[in-house]
């Protein structure tokens, strides 16, 4: 992951200068987003196997 969305979503802001220049762009917020989704959909199937 993008290291500029990596602290955004933490609420950091880089004080270097890679922080002056590094931008955050839609598709690496989706990019994210479906990530987690499949990462909160996987772990819901695993725990809705260990309760059935």
């Amino acid at each position: 992951m993008d290291r500029a969305l990596r602290f955004a979503s933490m609420g950091w802001v880089p004080k270097d200068i890679e922080g002056t220049y590094e931008h955050i762009t839609p598709e690496m917020r989706r990019h994210r987003l479906d990530a987690l989704t499949a990462r909160w959909r996987r772990g819901r199937r695993v725990t809705l196997r260990s309760v059935a």
